[in-house]
């Protein structure tokens, strides 16, 4: 994964330009089923040349 930790639902994955990616993580709030989850959390992964490394910015789902 692009995280150190995996999700649970499929996230939406946009290309933003040729060296980044918009990330939107779906996620249960609490109380919800994960039939009808209405949590969203954006991320964005962008290719650094001079650190030769992806780089994140934005959230990722909380934890529980």
């Amino acid at each position: 994964t692009a995280t150190a930790e995996p999700y649970g639902f499929f996230p939406t994955v946009e290309q933003v330009s040729g060296n980044e990616i918009a990330v939107t993580y779906h996620w249960p709030r609490e109380g919800e089923s994960n039939a009808g989850h209405t949590g969203e959390t954006n991320a964005g992964f962008r290719w650094d040349d001079g650190q030769q490394k992806v780089i994140m910015s934005g959230d990722v789902p909380p934890t529980s």
